[in-house]
């Protein structure tokens, strides 16, 4: 068999595959018990129409920039989220948007990005976003939870974890014992600030630490704004400690302790939605996941790469 009719053949499968995909996973979300604790949240390649619909987006694993996978490997990152965003915002019949967020954080350009960009997914459109953490919700995580206008936490879940870190390894003393020597040529004093091959001096250390702090500032200031506290009060709060659900509702880093069925329900309730309204990802299907995966020349490769290995077998 020729090899080009091998790679139709595998394309042909995998797109009747994706294309079955959300149908099974709509199946499953209609034979959810209505005792079930937490709702199924159904893949569809859009929402329904002339209907009111809670989009979700989950926000899970290191919040992070990075290419959006592929077919074989989808990959979850800011600007997958971002995409989703805009595909929500594009849609009228969408009422009420969820963050369902499951991280321990990332990078601090990363977090700030998704924010504002909730930020002004709310100012234009008008609709109220609710935030439900899962397992953990801290660091950049918690940032990204502060852009939402209500911030639902299990009990038992992780909230917090307010701070800045920066670190890395230092070999100088391991070099100097094997006799290993790191060589430099650097256009500026302060190029290699944070190698790992030698200490660095104090007045690089306070640079990094002054950087450090201003970041710092940033999460406080986006803290006390969001949450409606004092200056002073955020600052306190914003020392790195991890908390509960409840202990973070005590200190007022979140509005109710529930869960995602909680945050259905209150904005069912709050919002006037009806009772059929159910949570809707765009996140998850199969089918889009594999048209937008062509997007890049090195997916496309990897499925002529496939079709080769099948031929040669």
């Amino acid at each position: 068999m020729k090899k080009e009719t091998i790679v139709i053949v595998v394309l042909l499968a995998l797109l009747g595959l994706s294309s079955i995909a959300p149908f099974f996973s709509q199946k499953d979300a209609s034979t959810t018990s209505p005792n079930q604790s937490t709702p199924s949240i159904s893949s569809t390649f859009g929402f329904k129409q002339e209907s009111s619909s809670i989009a979700v987006i989950k926000i899970y694993g290191p919040i992070q920039f990075g290419d959006k996978g592929n077919m074989f490997q989808p990959q979850s990152s800011v600007e997958s989220w971002l995409q989703e965003l805009k595909d929500i915002e594009s849609n009228s019949d969408v009422k009420a948007l969820i963050l369902r967020i499951n991280s321990p954080g990332g990078t601090v350009g990363a977090s700030q990005e998704f924010f504002e960009a909730v930020q002004l997914y709310k100012e234009k459109t008008k609709i109220p976003v609710i935030a439900s953490i899962a397992d953990m919700g801290t660091s950049g995580a918690y940032w990204i939870a502060l852009s939402a206008d209500i911030i639902f936490a299990n009990p038992g879940s992780m909230v917090g974890n307010i701070g800045v870190i920066l670190g890395n390894l230092n070999f100088e003393d391991l070099a100097k014992k094997l006799g290993v020597h790191y060589q430099v040529f650097k256009s500026g004093q302060y190029k290699d600030i944070l190698s790992s091959w030698r200490t660095p001096s104090e007045q690089e250390d306070k640079i990094l630490q002054n950087m450090v702090d201003n970041i710092h500032l940033q999460f406080v200031d986006v803290l006390a704004s969001s949450r409606g506290l004092k200056k002073d009060t955020a600052a306190e709060l914003a020392n790195g400690q991890i908390f509960t659900g409840t202990q973070a509702k005590n200190m007022g880093l979140i509005d109710q302790v529930g869960s995602l069925q909680s945050a259905v329900t209150f904005v069912k309730k709050e919002f006037n939605l009806p009772e059929d309204a159910e949570p809707t990802s765009m996140r998850g299907n199969s089918f889009k996941q594999w048209m937008n995966s062509f997007k890049s020349l090195d997916s496309l490769f990897s499925v002529l790469n496939l079709a080769q290995t099948v031929s040669l077998r």
